[in-house]
C-alpha cells in the first residue's frame, strides 16, 4: 500500500505483478485501482525474478515504465522530482538513489546506491540473470530525496528499535569505499541546537535528520523529526 500510494498520483496506470502470493495481497489490491498480472516466483537472487517476469513489462499500456518492489517506497519529494523529469519524447532511463532503512553496512563501494527504476520500452534486455539497459541514463540527485528499501524494516521491529540504538547508513552525498557508519541512537524528538553527547564512550553530535521520510513512514515511526548522532571523522566533522 505504501509503495503504491507514494506514486499513484503521478502515473496513468498501475500494474502489479503478483508473485504467487499466499497472504492478503489480492484482497488488498482489490480495493485499489490497479491491474494485476500473474508472475512467477523464483527463490534466490532478486535478478532471477526479474528475468523470469521480464516479458510482462510489454503488457504495460504506456511507453515509459516506472517500476519498484513491494518493499520500496519513494519519498514524496523524489516521486515529484521523477515525475518532473519524465519526458515522453526523450527519456530512456532514470536512476534514483536508494537507502536501506535499518540496514547497517561495514563497507560499501558507493552509498547511497543508485538503481534503475524508470525506463522506456525497448531499452531493457535480459543479460543472464540481470537486466541490461541501453541508452542514456539520467541520475536524480540525492538532494531530491530517496527510494527507501524497507525489506529489513518491520513495524514491530522499528517500534522496538525506536527505544534502543538503531544503526543506519545514509547521507546527502555518495562516498567511495569508506568503512564508516551513522548511528541513530535512540530516536528522539528534535528540538533546540545541535549538542554533543557521549555514546558508547565516544563523542557524537546530533543534527536534524537529512533524510526525507515519506509521510507514510512518518506515521509508521510515530515522529516527524528526530535526532541523528554523527561521529565526527574527517569529511563528516
Amino acid at each position: 500500500m505504501q509503495a503504491i500510494q507514494a506514486v499513484e498520483s503521478y502515473v496513468d496506470e498501475m500494474v502489479v505483478v503478483d508473485m504467487q502470493s499466499t497472504d492478503e495481497t489480492r484482497s488488498v489490491l482489490a480495493k485499489l485501482d490497479v491491474r494485476i498480472l500473474d508472475g512467477t516466483w523464483v527463490a534466490g537472487m532478486h535478478e532471477r525474478c526479474l528475468e523470469a517476469n521480464f516479458d510482462l513489462h510489454s503488457r504495460c499500456s504506456y511507453d515509459i515504465i516506472w517500476f519498484f518492489e513491494a518493499d520500496e517506497v519513494f519519498s514524496d519529494s523524489l516521486a515529484r522530482e521523477v515525475a518532473r523529469w519524465i519526458d515522453p519524447e526523450g527519456i530512456e532511463q532514470i536512476s534514483v538513489p536508494r537507502l536501506q532503512l535499518e540496514q547497517n553496512f561495514q563497507r560499501c563501494r558507493w552509498y547511497p546506491e543508485y538503481v534503475h527504476r524508470i525506463f522506456s520500452k525497448g531499452t531493457a534486455t535480459k543479460a543472464g540473470h540481470t537486466l541490461d539497459y541501453k541508452g542514456s541514463v539520467q541520475r536524480v540527485p540525492t538532494s531530491a530525496g530517496f527510494l527507501w528499501d524497507l525489506s529489513n524494516c518491520f513495524r514491530d521491529n522499528w517500534l522496538q528499535r525506536e527505544k534502543n540504538q538503531a544503526e543506519l547508513w545514509g547521507g546527502m552525498h555518495r562516498y567511495r569505499c569508506v568503512p564508516f557508519h551513522f548511528t541513530m541512537a535512540p530516536v528522539e524528538m528534535c528540538t533546540g541546537e545541535p549538542e554533543t553527547r557521549l555514546l558508547n564512550q565516544e563523542q557524537w553530535t546530533w543534527t536534524r535528520s537529512p533524510f526525507d521520510l515519506p509521510d507514510s513512514l512518518k506515521s509508521l515511526v510515530g515522529v516527524t523529526d528526530y535526532r541523528i548522532y554523527l561521529r565526527g571523522m574527517g569529511f563528516l566533522s
